[in-house]
């Protein structure tokens, strides 16, 4: 039998757009002008109007992709599994891609890109939602560009493939995949957001025959509310992410949900940390610029880590130093002294085994001191009306900063106060009081038992 493949690419003029060029539409899909006939439409189309309704803005995004599978199944389009694919405004991740079919129906085989970071599963009334975050580079592998989204991301305006009586090479590999899970028909179309964003959303049934006109009709008439319906959730997403990176989560949510104004401050006791690395200015006088970055890069990367991952958390970076938080909220301010303990030990083991390879490879070693102290600070937006920092101020955090100068002469890495000690007895002995710049008094200081 000779192989049958019916591809049509189907090249339409971009549409019109309402929307203006401005920073708040940068994410919004292009919409053509409405006309009443077509507004009518609209009113009286059951699935619209649940795209439309003010809860679905409060909805996570693989809720919002279920509901919207679900809704066309219930309204009987023969759907085996939906592809949604879109790129994101993220630090590490370029593409966030999503898969839906019933939990019982076999499964592409998703292992060929080498850029999964992280992946995830959700059960939903009956339906697995695969999650995948892709890093940077997944747009040059293989799998990509051999896919029918890399055409529909590049101005490819609809892609249809009848895999019905296919034999032999399917020149795309997922095709190949499909048509062995038995699928009859793929459907691709662009998510029509704007510039840094962009998407795809492909359909495939396992429906002798494929898909109807009348299903593709819907599909087509659907693409530009779905893109619509998709942008918020995607909007804010992105806006957290971004704003992540540079706040630090928790700042980042309190900014999300309104403490936008200055002097938005609350009291806050924590676990209060400074770490800075010495001989800077040396190893600035020694270093071109890319050495330099690479390594306060390096550093802070393995500092963030380890301190995400007992539950602190990077407030700013200063230079060579970062100034850092472990919250006393819902744990003992004694758990979360041990916490930031542990922490610390973790992160001298870590530069420890990677100065070792550093100095194998030629480059400079990590050299660090590091204070930490438990008190309650003040917490929130400080600066000017348009221009501000979402930061912590206190004698709390002045003691922290000043205390950390002493690691040089006491020739320690790690120096904490009576205060931080107190929580953890014979974790930590004393060093002795000592007079510490900018604070009135000795201060008693405590090193490793």
């Amino acid at each position: 039998m000779n192989s049958v493949l019916s591809v049509r690419w189907i090249l339409r003029p971009k549409s019109r757009s309402l929307i203006t060029d401005t920073p708040f539409s940068r994410i919004l899909p292009t919409m053509d002008v409405l006309t009443p006939d077509f507004s009518k439409r609209l009113d009286s189309d059951d699935l619209v109007q649940w795209m439309l309704a003010p809860p679905r803005a409060s909805e996570s995004i693989v809720e919002l992709i279920h509901g919207l599978c679900l809704r066309l199944s219930q309204e009987g389009m023969p759907l085996f599994r939906v592809n949604i694919l879109v790129r994101t405004l993220h630090p590490q991740l370029e593409f966030m891609v999503f898969t839906w079919q019933p939990c019982d129906a076999s499964r592409v085989a998703v292992n060929t890109s080498s850029q999964i970071v992280v992946r995830r599963e959700h059960v939903l009334d009956g339906y697995l939602v695969e999650e995948f975050l892709l890093g940077y580079g997944h747009v040059k592998e293989e799998t990509f560009r051999n896919s029918p989204f890399h055409l529909v991301l590049n101005g490819t305006s609809e892609i249809r493939a009848q895999l019905a009586d296919v034999n032999g090479d399917l020149r795309y590999p997922i095709l190949a995949d499909l048509v062995a899970l038995g699928v009859q028909d793929y459907f691709a179309l662009p998510l029509q957001l704007r510039d840094p964003y962009g998407g795809a959303l492909s359909f495939s049934t396992l429906a002798a025959g494929g898909f109807s006109d009348e299903w593709l009709v819907r599909l087509r008439t659907l693409q530009r509310m779905i893109s619509l319906f998709l942008s918020p959730v995607l909007t804010q997403q992105a806006a957290r992410v971004v704003l992540g990176a540079y706040l630090g989560s928790d700042p980042a949510n309190r900014v999300m949900e309104g403490a936008v104004r200055l002097g938005d401050l609350g009291e806050l006791e924590a676990v209060i940390g400074f770490i800075d690395l010495r001989r800077y200015t040396e190893v600035c006088e020694k270093l071109e610029a890319e050495s330099l970055i690479e390594l306060l890069d390096s550093f802070f990367t393995e500092l963030h880590a380890l301190l995400l991952e007992k539950g602190g958390e990077i407030l700013k970076f200063m230079g060579d130093g970062a100034l850092f938080v472990f919250p006393i909220a819902e744990a003992s301010p004694t758990e979360v002294c041990r916490q930031a303990a542990d922490a610390v030990e973790d992160l001298e083991r870590r530069i420890e085994a990677v100065n070792q390879s550093r100095l194998t490879e030629g480059l400079e070693p990590f050299d660090y001191g590091m204070a930490l102290h438990t008190g309650r600070v003040l917490y929130g937006n400080i600066g000017a009306p348009s221009r501000m920092d979402f930061t912590v101020i206190g004698p709390a955090v002045n003691l922290t900063s000043r205390l950390e100068g002493l690691c040089g002469r006491l020739a320690l890495p790690l120096v904490v106060t009576d205060e931080f000690a107190a929580h953890l007895p014979g974790r930590f002995q004393s060093l002795g009081h000592h007079r510490v710049r900018g604070v009135s008094g000795d201060v008693e200081v405590f090193g490793r038992a």
